[in-house]
């Protein structure tokens, strides 16, 4: 588990501190722990779905536990719309 102790993330670049602690990460399932943060922007719910994405790609799962609850509803329309234009495009 890494636990996340910022309490707010503004930017798309914040993801890349992210992706340096799961690279230390020697494990297929990791959970990213969230309790400690408060906001994050819509570009960064943006870039950790496609890090997360990408993960899977690698056959890494990423697990997001501890979101509170209007976190969790934001990254979810954050993750329709993607899908949404996704669909759109094809």
């Amino acid at each position: 588990m890494i636990r996340l102790n910022k309490k707010y993330f503004f930017f798309r670049s914040d993801v890349d501190a992210i992706k340096n602690l799961i690279g230390k990460e020697i494990e297929k399932n990791i959970s990213l722990d969230f309790s400690s943060i408060n906001f994050f922007s819509r570009s960064f719910g943006d870039e950790l779905l496609n890090m997360i994405e990408d993960f899977n790609k690698k056959g890494v799962r990423i697990e997001i536990i501890n979101l509170k609850s209007d976190l969790n509803f934001f990254l979810e329309k954050i993750k329709n719309k993607k899908e949404e234009i996704r669909k759109r495009s094809k």
